[in-house]
């Protein structure tokens, strides 16, 4: 799927990136992956990192000493499946697997970030119903289509609610 799908990123990916992301989720086993008719549509890789946390310490929200948050890495999904839920039921998925990590000191993820770029109007949705908050904007480096990349934050001690799919009685 990254082969077929990896040049909508911005940078495109690259084999040697491809590779990264499948090393990284056969080491690590934090991706969430949809089917349809046997087939990948979709996955979203998650986990914790040092990486952005001093950007998070420039927005208030990475304390002094703190030195890993959670991350969704990358959310990614076939053209085809474009407007169907299925990057945010990927996200909420990855959330909800999130809450059970720990950090490597043995405390609970307390937080989680996405990043995207400032046009990008799916991964901003996502954030938006699942409760982000959209901390600001930094200069995007080395990307070739986007000039800002902007910082979703959720603090995971907040339930991640259920979609809910009926109306509930009163």
């Amino acid at each position: 799927m990254l082969k077929q799908h990896g040049n909508l990123f911005d940078p495109p990916y690259t084999p040697q990136r491809i590779q990264t992301e499948v090393d990284q989720t056969r080491r690590y086993r934090t991706a969430v992956v949809a089917e349809h008719n046997g087939r990948i549509v979709g996955f979203a890789r998650y986990g914790h990192t040092p990486y952005r946390i001093e950007q998070l310490r420039q927005f208030g929200k990475a304390a002094l000493g703190q030195e890993r948050h959670g991350y969704v890495f990358s959310i990614l999904r076939n053209p085809h499946q474009q407007y169907n839920g299925l990057g945010e039921k990927l996200v909420r998925k990855s959330l909800v697997l999130m809450r059970s990590m720990k950090y490597p000191n043995g405390k609970p993820l307390s937080e989680v970030v996405m990043t995207c770029h400032e046009a990008n109007k799916g991964t901003l949705g996502i954030g938006a119903k699942l409760g982000f908050t959209a901390l600001g904007r930094v200069p995007a480096q080395g990307r070739l289509t986007h000039t800002e990349t902007v910082f979703l934050h959720l603090p995971l001690r907040r339930a991640i609610k259920p979609r809910r799919t009926k109306p509930r009685r009163i």
